[in-house]
């Protein structure tokens, strides 16, 4: 589970430029500015980027990066915060994996042993995502005890692949078939939780009461093509020629929606015994036109 937390604007300026140089002609940028737009601090604002050209110890693979967040926050007073957050990406890769046989890599072949970074794909191949992010946190404290949170955000993902994925080694063990597929992803998601929350004291006991409901809807566009491809000598692989994959294997499209509904409460008796008594419960559908 990776827990990813986008970065907020602070009221303290921040200035950040950074520059990274590393192995396989790594050449990176990145800046992190922040800080408040006037003088009150009740508008607050950020702008991340990262720019990044990388090979991989594959030819032919890249391994490069271009994001940029900007983000503000709104805060008229002590009690209420609004941040609007965003983000744009676009990621250049390789084919989804390296194929290699086999044998001379972990079973002998009597032509020799495989390097360890042989690229038996393609050259010019399309591999690359796009993602952006569009979302807001708010808060607002009523008084002591009661507060309400609401957060929600749009993700729209655009993701393709392209290979010529080996088949199987010829008779002289040397020669690989392959075939040629392109894959392609177009997901949406847009995701929302609204809770109330309440801090309480009774005497001996004092807890938190969390009421909420979420709502999650999803859609995933995809298809898998495949077409014919050239083989190629394991030992002297050449690239180039172009790529075709236009003979339909699947196309699908699935939605699901997912609304949930939760009660949490953290008790703490004395002082001494915590206890924590939660329940949920959600309701999904899922569509799928294949």
């Amino acid at each position: 589970v990776v827990n990813g937390i986008s970065k907020h604007p602070t009221e303290q300026p921040l200035h950040e430029v950074g520059v990274q140089l590393g192995n396989h002609d790594r050449y990176q940028g990145q800046f992190d500015f922040s800080g408040p737009v006037n003088d009150d601090k009740t508008l607050l604002y950020r702008l991340v980027g990262v720019g990044r050209d990388r090979n991989t110890q594959f030819n032919n693979v890249p391994d490069d990066t271009a994001y940029i967040a900007p983000s503000l926050t709104w805060q008229p007073d002590g009690d209420t915060t609004l941040p609007l957050l965003t983000s744009f990406s676009r990621d250049k890769f390789g084919p989804p994996r390296n194929f290699t046989p086999i044998y001379g890599t972990l079973l002998s072949n009597p032509n020799g042993k495989l390097p360890r970074d042989v690229y038996l794909d393609n050259s010019g191949l399309d591999n690359h995502m796009n993602q952006t992010n569009i979302g807001y946190e708010f808060d607002h404290r009523f008084d002591d005890v009661w507060s309400f949170h609401s957060a929600s955000r749009y993700t729209y993902n655009d993701l393709l692949t392209q290979t010529w994925s080996g088949t199987r080694l010829a008779a002289d063990m040397r020669t690989l078939n392959r075939a040629a597929y392109q894959f392609a992803i177009k997901g949406k998601v847009w995701a929302t939780d609204n809770n109330v929350k309440a801090h309480w004291d009774a005497g001996p006991v004092t807890g938190t009461t969390v009421l909420g409901v979420g709502y999650r809807h999803t859609g995933e566009d995809y298809y898998l093509n495949y077409g014919a491809a050239p083989s190629v000598d394991i030992y002297r692989p050449t690239y180039g020629g172009s790529f075709s994959a236009a003979t339909p294997f699947t196309s699908t499209y699935q939605s699901a929606d997912e609304t949930g509904v939760y009660l949490g409460n953290t008790l703490a008796l004395a002082e001494r015994l915590m206890l924590d008594l939660s329940a949920r419960e959600d309701w999904a559908s899922v569509s799928t036109d294949n």
